[in-house]
């Protein structure tokens, strides 16, 4: 494990911050950003006073994923432009994309854009900001504070991470010090990257099955088949639909047409990794050419497979529990690690992909969650139920576990979720009905942890 010593000397008024800004669409799946406002602190309760923050935070927005895909859709787009084979709304979509791919191929797909910066650093700093003279007050010096920072091993993970940290910086005096190890904490943090768990998914059955049907389902191809009409020309549209697939011989592009749909909606749902005034004529167009309804239901096609793969489905998917499992125990091991110095290491922030974080909620809430997504004493069904990601994890997502201890040693734990409250699974209980605590044995015993307060 590779760790270097990063400190951040806090002179950050140079900093430009932008707001964040809420997008115009709410059906854009794993790519919605968060918008958190403010994170409070709970006050000291009956004896008991704050000293200890545990954070998860989720990747924020970053470059498209896939360039090469966008690079074969714009050969197609330019090639049926020069053939006159586009309808008007296919000349509107390819004259946005043309000024669309300017900003997207400056972009990295492992960093994050300079508007995704600027969200991180925002929530960075709301979430700092109450906590920082009662951690400066428990640490009892002035200059500087330690910290425990672990990244998913990837670029954007630890780009994340820093941004997050600089804007927590915002909120501190210039001769103050943030101090910090980047920690690449891969198996933990990316576990779904793993060779294990890829070939988990790729033999569950559950899933395929359930991906395979819809992505064979007479809808999908109905509305894979209605946006390409509006595209492309009638002649165009009946010689490609004849093949199947986009060809253009002398650049060796081939292209199905649904990859060609599915591409058109990743880009679709990259836009709120970008300013929102830099592509408000983009989204007007991209409107018309794939509608409401046929948003969501590509959102639903994505719920389904994020569902299946990394979330709440756990009667199936015993490995997405154990790996949330994990999570918690890496919580509990890190107090435990730290009885002694806790106060000298007084936060742990992890940073990792929304998918990671999908499944330790899912594990934290057991069936709240379905709760939250499905009517109750229904059987879920993802396609039909209220499953949407995008709701429940956002892009700049922030799990806090927020620790107090009274004099006696005892820990209560305050979780809360994007600036909320989090209520975990109904076997944990809370130290009153109308209380946001729960103690700390309470929670390992509701979670079967092996390990003790």
């Amino acid at each position: 494990m590779n760790l270097s010593i990063k400190k951040i000397s806090l002179f950050m008024s140079g900093l430009f911050v932008l707001s964040p800004l809420a997008f115009a669409s709410d059906d854009l799946g794993l790519r919605t950003l968060n918008n958190v406002k403010e994170i409070p602190l709970a006050s000291n309760t009956d004896g008991y006073e704050y000293f200890y923050s545990n954070v998860f935070v989720s990747n924020g927005p970053h470059g498209l994923t896939n360039q090469s895909s966008f690079n074969h859709l714009m050969m197609i787009m330019s090639e049926a432009r020069k053939s006159e084979n586009l309808t008007n709304d296919g000349i509107k979509l390819y004259e946005s994309l043309v000024q669309v791919k300017k900003l997207i191929g400056k972009k990295s797909s492992t960093t994050l854009t300079s508007y995704g910066a600027n969200v991180v650093s925002s929530l960075g700093n709301v979430f700092v900001k109450p906590r920082l003279q009662s951690l400066l007050t428990a640490q009892d010096r002035d200059n500087k504070i330690n910290i425990e920072f672990e990244y998913a091993g990837d670029s954007i993970s630890l780009d994340t991470g820093e941004k997050f940290v600089q804007g927590m910086s915002r909120s501190v005096s210039e001769n103050l010090e943030i101090s910090f190890e980047e920690n690449d904490n891969n198996k933990l943090l990316a576990f779904f990257n793993t060779s294990d768990y890829r070939r988990f998914l790729n033999s569950y059955s559950d899933l395929v099955k359930m991906v395979g049907k819809l992505e064979v389902a007479e809808q999908t191809k109905n509305n894979i088949d209605s946006i390409l009409k509006r595209i492309f020309k009638k002649k165009y549209f009946d010689e490609m639909n004849h093949n199947g697939m986009f060809v253009i011989k002398r650049n060796l592009v081939k292209m199905e047409k649904n990859v060609f749909v599915k591409c058109l909606y990743e880009i679709y749902k990259f836009l709120p990794s970008e300013n929102p005034r830099n592509l408000a004529d983009f989204n007007k167009v991209m409107d018309d050419v794939i509608r409401p309804s046929e948003r969501d239901y590509f959102s639903k096609l994505n719920n389904v497979e994020l569902y299946y793969s990394y979330g709440p489905s756990f009667d199936t998917n015993q490995i997405t529990s154990q790996q949330g499992k994990n999570f918690y125990k890496d919580f509990v091991e890190t107090i435990s690690n730290h009885e002694d110095d806790i106060y000298e290491y007084p936060m742990k922030l992890s940073f990792a992909d929304s998918r990671a974080l999908l499944t330790y909620l899912s594990f934290l809430m057991g069936d709240t969650i379905k709760d939250v997504v499905a009517s109750e004493n229904k059987k879920f069904d993802p396609i039909r139920g209220k499953f949407d990601f995008k709701l429940i994890i956002p892009q700049n997502s922030i799990l806090v576990f927020d620790l107090y201890k009274n004099k006696e040693n005892e820990i209560l734990v305050r979780p809360s979720f994007n600036g909320k409250a989090l209520e975990l699974k109904k076997e944990c209980e809370r130290v009153s009905v109308n209380n946001e605590f729960y103690t700390l044995t309470n929670l390992n015993k509701c979670f079967d942890s092996e390990e003790k307060q």
